[in-house]
């Protein structure tokens, strides 16, 4: 019986021991626990950032506001005016009809109305232009007494050469007969290689050469190509700061309008 009761004395104890035994066997030592990583470890997740589209300003019927982009102070345009290639050689803007003109619209961001010194309803400046003959004249008396589409370009922007190349194309093959003139301001060059590139387009439009930018600098701070349709008298109806297809649909409307309604 002392056996026995000796035993149920100390039972709980064995049991105890007992069941420290079985926790170790499963038990991890907290010093081999190795913490969770910066792949592993749970972090809150974060949203993309949100693209905000840039409101634009109240439109005029003549002039509005789109996408907005950073203005360039050389005249050359930075990447973001620049468009990523030049335009395919194509057939000629189709003929508008009568029924399908819309007033034309000048549309252009913040950044690039700040380059323009001169804008809708503004006249041209009586400043001497040169052709690529290196004769002299004043830019005012070179005008049609119809429509005058008056281009600055330069040889270092491929869409101002594109446009320059396609000037019969895209204005001359429609209006010529319509008495529109065309007038072609080099910008920065040299008037031999002005006459070189302007070939046997000499024939068909006004070619001159403004090798200090001292005529463009009066019309715009920047942005190579440039576009102007004139009145008889000098008075700009409507202009474009870039070339694109939307430029050429955009430039054979507004010329195929003032045709009816201004001339």
């Amino acid at each position: 019986m002392a056996n026995r009761s000796d035993w149920i004395k100390t039972w709980p104890k064995w049991l105890l021991m007992s069941l420290m035994l079985m926790g170790g066997c499963t038990k991890s030592d907290p010093a081999t626990v190795a913490p969770p990583t910066p792949a592993t470890a749970s972090r809150p997740t974060e949203p993309p950032p949100k693209t905000v589209a840039p409101t634009p300003s109240a439109a005029t019927p003549t002039q509005a506001n789109s996408s907005t982009a950073s203005a360039s102070g050389n005249l050359e345009p930075g990447p973001e005016f620049q468009a990523a290639s030049v335009l395919e050689s194509g057939p000629p803007v189709e003929s508008i009809s009568s029924e399908d003109l819309t007033v034309p619209q000048v549309l252009l961001s913040e950044a690039h109305q700040k380059t323009c010194l001169l804008t809708i309803g503004d006249a041209i400046p009586n400043i001497t232009v040169t052709d690529i003959e290196g004769t002299n004249h004043q830019l005012p008396r070179l005008l049609s007494d119809r429509l005058t589409v008056l281009l600055f370009w330069n040889e270092q922007s491929a869409l101002a050469m594109e446009q320059f190349r396609r000037l019969p194309v895209d204005v001359l093959a429609m209006f010529a007969e319509q008495g529109v003139k065309v007038i072609a301001i080099n910008v920065g060059g040299e008037v031999a290689r002005v006459r070189q590139l302007t070939g046997d387009a000499a024939d068909k439009i006004v070619s001159l050469v403004d090798t200090d930018a001292a005529v463009f600098q009066q019309f715009a701070t920047s942005l190579l190509p440039r576009t102007y349709v004139l009145d008889p008298s000098g008075r700009i109806l409507w202009f474009d700061v870039e070339y694109s297809q939307s430029t050429q649909r955009s430039l054979a409307n507004a010329l195929a309008y003032f045709l009816v309604h201004e001339s």
